[in-house]
């Protein structure tokens, strides 16, 4: 596994980071059955060089509660200090300050942590980032660092670059950012520009989607497809997508939310061999919109 800064903290951070809202938790058969593989997925990746672990966005709280669960009995046994934890707080759910502390806790609760490493307000954008500051979500995550519930604060992200850059600069505590980036994403959303003014402030940077849900492994745009073709070295479409979010230097881990034991070795796999070059080039067809986005040697 290789591993990178995670921002402007003393910590490296393995390149891929393991997503678990994946997880097959609702496989045919026995719920035992799907648990079972569940926990071998985490400490297959734990086993071989993973640090991060992300519980992912809490859309449907029964679900996130069943993750959680698997997850704290993955980490038994001596693996939960192997690994660092980033929980979200659903940030278009928060209607209250009480809220932030509620979805926090419960996390907590079900993760059986006395501390978690990362809490994201999640899935900010330009409607509930006011409303969020207006309520005073953010003077509850400093105090919850304060008392010891957490150790660091982020955001995930999905809107505009002009947004993101208010976020960035709206508050000096931010340790990380999180959000979408593939090679569809190159120029929107926040894309490369937010991604690299997100790194120059000293943000670690998570990326997640690199894949598009899984869409890029399937049928990639025709003159995605061509270039890929003409390639000296053949590659798995997922090869292809993991290899160019790395690639940007300002990123710090990519998240994949993995639901079998095959995905999660061949993830690992590409995550070993990855190597980057750091010239300037354009970019899969798409035109590189500044000069620190670059392929991957082939």
């Amino acid at each position: 596994m290789r591993y990178r800064q995670f921002g402007r903290l003393d910590w490296e951070v393995s390149v891929l980071g393991f997503g678990v809202m994946g997880l097959p938790l609702t496989a045919e058969g026995p719920p035992e059955a799907g648990q079972t593989e569940s926990l071998s997925m985490i400490r297959y990746a734990i086993d071989h060089g993973v640090n991060y672990i992300d519980l992912g966005y809490p859309y449907d709280m029964a679900r996130h509660e069943q993750v959680a669960r698997v997850v704290e009995r993955a980490l038994r046994g001596g693996y939960r200090h192997k690994v660092k934890i980033s929980v979200t707080v659903p940030g278009s759910f928060v209607d209250s300050a009480e809220d932030f502390d509620r979805y926090l806790n419960k996390q907590i609760e079900w993760l059986e942590a006395d501390r978690i490493d990362f809490c994201l307000l999640g899935r900010l954008n330009r409607e509930n980032w006011p409303r969020i500051k207006d309520l005073g979500c953010l003077g509850r995550a400093e105090q919850a660092v304060s008392d010891g519930r957490i150790d660091k604060v982020g955001f995930s992200f999905h809107d505009h670059f002009q947004i993101l850059r208010r976020i960035l600069d709206g508050y000096d505590n931010w340790a990380l950012c999180q959000f979408q980036y593939s090679y569809m994403d190159v120029t929107h959303d926040p894309g490369a520009i937010g991604l690299t003014y997100a790194a120059d402030k000293g943000m670690a940077i998570v990326v997640t989607e690199p894949l598009k849900g899984g869409r890029l492994t399937k049928k990639p745009p025709e003159s995605v497809a061509k270039f890929f073709a003409s390639a000296p070295e053949k590659r798995t479409l997922a090869d292809w997508g993991l290899r160019f979010a790395w690639n940007h230097p300002g990123v710090s881990t990519v998240v994949c939310d993995m639901s079998t034991m095959e995905q999660v070795a061949e993830d690992m796999a590409i995550a070993d061999s990855a190597e980057s070059e750091g010239c300037s080039l354009l970019v899969l067809g798409f035109k590189a919109v500044n000069t620190r986005t670059a392929l991957l040697v082939f």
